[in-house]
């Protein structure tokens, strides 16, 4: 996936351009989209493919409600893996944001000190610890539950703590003011 393509399903300024906003459009500086990628390509004929198997062979195999929840289920499933699709885009166009906003040979010229490799941490990474840490609570909070105890706000769970401490942790309820 490139900042400007001349396939559409990979080019990052076209791709992430809204059509119904003016705000968030990028004219592409090439003249069209003329190439395809064989593998979006595939893609988009396998599902093809797979929604004219439900729509012309399950009646034989389904009754007629059967075969709308499989209608449903899979159009919920296109819907998701074209999200996907959209979503790695993104991701490639945010990673390259965050090159773009870290000059990392500015910092290398001003300090003197080469760097060769620079690391990002996404939220999502480095959690490993606290949930090491939550597991456990989380794992006491449905021991609770199991005995008859009902969770419906935070001091519940903090009740919950109370009575089935955790090792080497303390759980508090707090109020703001």
């Amino acid at each position: 996936m490139d900042e400007e393509s001349e396939c559409a399903d990979h080019c990052r300024c076209f791709a992430l351009s809204d059509i119904s906003d003016k705000d968030f459009q990028k004219q592409c500086s090439h003249s069209s989209h003329h190439i395809s990628c064989e593998r979006c390509n595939e893609l988009r004929l396998v599902v093809d493919e797979v929604e004219a198997c439900i729509k012309n062979h399950s009646s034989n195999l389904y009754s007629e409600e059967q075969r709308d929840d499989l209608l449903y289920d899979f159009n919920t499933s296109k819907t998701k893996i074209f999200a996907w699709k959209c979503h790695i885009m993104r991701g490639v166009n945010q990673e390259q944001a965050k090159q773009d906003a870290i000059p990392i040979q500015d910092v290398s010229d001003r300090s003197g000190i080469a760097v060769e490799c620079y690391d990002f941490s996404e939220p999502q990474q480095g959690k490993d610890v606290c949930d090491r840490v939550l597991c456990p609570m989380k794992a006491s909070i449905r021991r609770y539950c199991a005995e008859w105890n009902d969770i419906l706000n935070a001091s519940d769970m903090g009740k919950a703590l109370e009575e089935r401490p955790v090792k080497r942790t303390t759980a508090a309820v707090c109020t703001l003011d």
